[in-house]
């Protein structure tokens, strides 16, 4: 079974059913109109794309 995780942002709970598995996060987020991310170095080295995860 493949499950597509759910998670809360901004108070919304969001659900990734239906995303492109290669689509980054930050695209996905443009997408929902919340422009406060930016790209970095593209590359992962600069920890700009760092997205914490709290359970």
């Amino acid at each position: 079974m493949n499950e597509q995780p759910s998670f809360t942002l901004n108070g919304r709970s969001e659900s990734l059913t239906g995303t492109d598995p290669q689509q980054s996060l930050l695209r996905w987020l443009k997408q929902k109109r919340l422009h406060g991310t930016k790209e970095g170095c593209a590359d992962g080295d600069c920890g700009a794309c760092t997205v914490a995860l709290v359970d």
